[in-house]
């Protein structure tokens, strides 16, 4: 991939996230290269400050009119790609995604002050609803590659973080990991000071990155769960979900390399209790174009993807759907609903 683009997996680009509040009030998080991007009189950063900036903003429940709308970003390239509110009163916002701006904005005493060097550090940050306040920002990394694809917080008021990495990402004592491998999971106390705990797993190789992230959940027992896919669609790097731990009691033990892959690890990352592959054997890569999945609270993925690629007849549907085979030469939207 080029130097300086935080594009790393097909379809980054494509990548945002709406989520709504008590009042279905409507928060998005994204990207803008526009100058002239509609701010509010209360936003963190009025102005966009490079080639690219992260955009947070908030919308009444009829969407017709905008309540807080702000940039978020440093000299150079700068994307939000999720966000979350926590639980407990006060209501805050976590925002998170990735930069290659050395001075996007931190705030004193957080885990990472500094950026951490290498092609992207993630970042998270967070905001007071009610002032629209950044009250908090830390870079999230290593001296290579990062990016942060989930956020979600428990009812203890503790922040929780997926992502990426090329590079050495610490893992903490007594926690499930497979070493040297190149996606993680932390956890953070509410003001984002430490780093509480961490872990990493995949395939015990930080050459490339094994799936892209699209669905992140921590549950009322504080189980943490992710989904994501790999596969090799020529665009920008290669992944394979080859080497990748799964359980006994996996839906689908057994990978091609261009495979989903869901996986639950216990409170506190102590173990692994689920990790299964999905997808057709051999054709064209099954995959996201952006982020089309969630997770509800009880842990059942939906997942819309493009599947069946290349007029292969092979992905799995189950029996009495309404389309059971491929209906393009090209590519079919398929939608999943597992319960773990």
């Amino acid at each position: 991939f080029l130097s300086g683009v935080l594009k790393h997996n097909y379809a980054d680009d494509a990548r945002s996230e709406i989520i709504y509040d008590n009042n279905n009030n409507v928060y998005i998080a994204s990207c803008t290269k526009s100058n002239n991007f509609p701010v509010t009189p209360t936003a963190f950063q009025p102005a966009l400050a490079g080639q690219q900036d992260a955009v947070i903003f908030q919308l009444n429940n009829d969407c017709s009119s905008l309540i807080w709308s702000t940039y978020a970003g440093g000299l150079n390239n700068d994307a939000a790609y999720v966000l979350s509110l926590n639980k407990v009163n006060p209501i805050e916002l976590y925002v998170a995604g990735g930069t290659i701006s050395n001075n996007f904005p931190s705030t004193p005493g957080v885990h990472l002050t500094t950026y951490q060097g290498g092609i992207t550090d993630g970042f998270l940050m967070k905001f007071n609803t009610t002032t629209k306040a950044m009250t908090a920002s830390t870079f999230i990394g290593t001296n290579q590659y990062d990016q942060v694809y989930g956020v979600q917080t428990d009812d203890s008021n503790h922040v929780y973080i997926t992502g990426q990495t090329l590079g050495t990402y610490p893992v903490s004592p007594g926690v499930y990991s497979n070493p040297n491998s190149s996606q993680f999971i932390a956890k953070f106390n509410t003001t984002l000071t430490t780093q509480l705990l961490s872990t990493v797993y995949g395939s015990g190789t930080t050459a490339f990155t094994n799936i892209s992230p699209n669905a992140f959940l921590v549950d009322k027992c504080q189980n943490l769960y992710v989904s994501g896919w790999g596969g090799n669609l020529g665009f920008p790097i290669s992944s394979s979900t080859v080497g990748m731990s799964v359980t006994p009691n996996a839906l689908q033990p057994t990978t091609d390399g261009n495979d989903f892959y869901f996986i639950v690890l216990s409170k506190n990352m102590v173990s692994l209790e689920y990790a299964s592959f999905f997808g057709q054997n051999g054709g064209v890569s099954e995959h996201v174009d952006g982020g089309t999945s969630r997770f509800d609270a009880n842990g059942v993925i939906y997942q819309a993807i493009c599947a069946a690629c290349g007029a292969s007849q092979f992905f799995p549907t189950s029996p009495g759907v309404a389309y059971p085979q491929n209906l393009s030469t090209n590519c079919n939207l398929a939608a999943l609903k597992i319960a773990f």
